[in-house]
């Protein structure tokens, strides 16, 4: 719904750019791409849940199947503790252990804050590009 809202505001304010192409990205503590064309869109970095796509506040973004499969076999997470980890103790906050707020990350010294920065940045410059 954030992304026909936008579509129906750039026709407003913009009529000529709203029927080129056009990359909107909601970035909060859920973010996502949309490819835009003609005020449609044909493309979005979300996939079947919330957990695709970017990397997050609190939710992984797009993960390696591997990684699911090493979770249940090798470290026998499974299940409601593999979802509530995926979806409240992983993006941002899992890779630095501080937070899952980019405003404290960004204020913050700490390496792994960094870290996680300058993986969500590269993650939405690479979706972007693609």
């Amino acid at each position: 719904l954030s992304y026909e809202y936008i579509a129906g505001r750039l026709k407003e304010i913009s009529p000529a750019l709203a029927t080129k192409r056009t990359i909107v990205a909601h970035l909060g503590n859920g973010a996502s791409l949309c490819a835009m064309r003609d005020g449609r869109s044909f493309d979005t970095t979300m996939g079947f849940s919330a957990l695709d796509g970017l990397v997050m506040g609190t939710r992984c973004g797009a993960i390696d199947p591997g990684v699911l499969l090493y979770f249940v076999l090798e470290r026998g997470i499974a299940g409601e503790a593999l979802q509530h980890m995926l979806y409240e103790e992983s993006g941002l906050l899992g890779i630095s252990g501080i937070s899952g707020d980019m405003r404290t990350l960004e204020a913050s010294d700490n390496p792994h804050a960094r870290e996680a920065v300058e993986l969500f940045a590269f993650r939405a410059a690479r979706e972007a590009a693609a």
